[in-house]
């Protein structure tokens, strides 16, 4: 209903049309449905920027998942190209803060891991220590940029070192932000993938 709603003309002229535009966006990508979700992010943006502007913050988040859905649909290229235009508009914006910043570098590296950039726990991992030092130790963003780092550890052959990392950091999330938050899930799963890895890749027995 909400679907039919958003492309009724008149309904579109309302001011609730952002909001429900938003709503039903992050439900598909919180849902995995990426190619929908991508539409309607692109959809969302255009609404935001004829509205407040090209660097309004929910225009700019609008890019950023649109980007984790090309990402997600096997295009992790046009992520980072995405990425790329949105920290350069980030960095002009009076909204810009130390919180943003290290979440849009963050989300880049991921992406600049994916698409197979060799670097990404070294740039990862920098950022952990420009967020601890600008937000803390046990601040959010710096704990998910850890434990990003530590994957990408993994995935550059330092298998053990991220397995362990992750192990710490999954204790800290769910601590900290409980047991479904998400940084707490990725952290959940990375170790397993690392350790499932290392079963397929041992050498044969004789």
């Amino acid at each position: 209903m909400l679907r039919r709603l958003l492309d009724d003309p008149r309904f579109v002229r309302t001011k609730d049309h952002q909001s429900a535009l938003a709503q039903l966006t992050y439900a598909l990508q919180e849902a995995e449905r990426h190619e929908e979700a991508a539409e309607l992010f692109r959809q969302l943006q255009h609404v935001v920027e004829d509205r407040h502007g090209t660097v309004h913050l929910t225009a700019l988040f609008a890019r950023v998942n649109l980007a984790s859905c090309n990402g997600h649909l096997g295009d992790p290229a046009e992520a980072v190209h995405i990425l790329d235009d949105v920290v350069r508009l980030q960095e002009t914006a009076s909204h810009e803060t130390s919180v943003i910043r290290v979440s849009l570098h963050r989300r880049l590296y991921t992406w600049t891991g994916m698409a197979g950039d060799p670097h990404a726990a070294t740039r990862l991992h920098d950022l952990a220590k420009a967020s601890e030092t600008a937000l803390g130790q046990h601040a959010y963003a710096t704990l998910a940029c850890r434990s990003r780092a530590a994957h990408w550890a993994a995935a550059a052959g330092d298998i053990p070192h991220g397995i362990e990392e992750l192990t710490h950091l999954l204790a800290e999330f769910e601590r900290r932000f409980g047991h479904d938050d998400a940084e707490a899930r990725a952290s959940r799963k990375s170790p397993d993938h690392w350790r499932t890895h290392t079963l397929q890749n041992l050498p044969p027995t004789s």
